[in-house]
């Protein structure tokens, strides 16, 4: 059988990186079908972006030739009172102008948050549409006020050129239909991809009047997050319903998915997120033993990086608990692996029958 070690090993060494991305290739083409909406872009939106374009110059202008930035860091109040005093009226009333037109266009085309995180946080401090819309929308005043903020103007004299960075997005032709739902949807067709393509077996069996009880009297299936979620087996503390669940004879693979695509801080929340799925209860695993038919779990983190390299103290801490030489049913592997992982156990049953 593929063990935890040897395949950790594998991981580890990208031994199967090309098979992983050919493997994940068509889930990704399927998932990013349709998930993209055109939006109408006019003139007009165009000429307000670039008023608030010429306005950031305007004030990096003002914080070099005033020094602002030079006596920021001593000074910072006195700072900032000089760089809006050297503001022309005329422009800020401009400026502030072609962002309530901005708001009103993001209200009239927008549908959700996606691609206007910067805009919204840095400049608004908002974390929804909603509550941009709420506070901003045709308030000239209030936009007015966050423009020449405290906290924005400091943005901008501390870090050149990031405000443009922050409003580029808008001229961005199209938007993300639904992104909450994206790794959902991802988790499932990488399922799908790999138990499609092995002999007699079923992605999704289909459901009859004894579903879900009988999934105990059958074999070789893989089912994805939903339908775990209506067998009603319990989970670990603060864990979440596994992404997947796979019956192969008398083993079950359960596993946690996950896509890493660059390295940062976020890989410590992910890392523990995932570890979970390695903290079932001896009570927990006899409840789905019981209820599916199964003798043997399996315990399996499917990560696939993109561009990433695991760097972080929870991953580490995973890695050695799959390292253990008494480890037999924890792993971290590739979707690809996962696919050995399951050819392995339909081997050994075909051995042992």
């Amino acid at each position: 059988m593929y063990s935890p070690q040897q395949a950790l090993k594998d991981f580890q060494s990208d031994r199967y990186a090309t098979n992983n991305r050919t493997l994940l290739e068509p889930a990704y083409a399927t998932l990013f079908e349709n998930m993209y909406r055109a939006l109408d872009l006019n003139n007009d939106i165009k000429k307000n972006v670039e008023i608030l374009f010429n306005f950031f110059d305007q004030v990096e202008a003002v914080v070099l030739n005033k020094k602002v930035r030079e006596n920021f860091n001593s000074n910072p109040e006195g700072s900032l009172l000089t760089l809006k005093n050297n503001l022309p009226e005329a422009n800020i009333k401009a400026a502030v102008a072609a962002l309530v037109a901005i708001i009103k266009f993001i209200k009239d085309q927008r549908t959700n948050i996606n691609g206007l995180e910067s805009l919204l946080w840095t400049l608004f401090n908002e974390t929804a549409m909603e509550g941009l819309f709420q506070e901003y929308l045709n308030k000239a005043e209030r936009v007015q006020e966050q423009l020449l903020s405290r906290s924005f103007l400091s943005l901008i004299v501390l870090y050149p050129s990031f405000t443009k960075i922050s409003i580029q997005n808008i001229l961005m032709p199209v938007e993300l239909k639904n992104p909450s739902r994206r790794q959902g949807n991802f988790d499932a067709l990488v399922l799908k991809a790999i138990v499609g393509g092995l002999n007699n077996f079923t992605y999704e069996p289909k459901r009859t009047e004894d579903y879900p009880q009988d999934l105990k009297n059958i074999t070789n299936w893989g089912i994805s997050e939903n339908s775990v979620q209506n067998l009603g087996l319990p989970i670990p503390s603060r864990g979440k319903i596994p992404d997947m669940v796979i019956k192969i004879d008398d083993g079950l693979i359960i596993g946690a998915h996950k896509e890493q695509t660059f390295g940062g801080g976020g890989q410590d929340n992910q890392a523990e997120d995932a570890g979970r799925i390695f903290q079932f209860t001896k009570e927990q695993e006899e409840e789905y033993k019981s209820k599916l038919g199964v003798k043997n779990i399996y315990y399996s983190i499917v990560l696939d990086l993109q561009f990433a390299s695991l760097s972080s103290k929870h991953w580490n801490t995973l890695v050695e608990i799959v390292k253990e030489e008494k480890n037999t049913n924890k792993y971290l592997i590739s979707s690809y692996q996962l696919k050995l992982l399951i050819e392995s156990l339909l081997t050994e049953k075909n051995n042992s029958s």
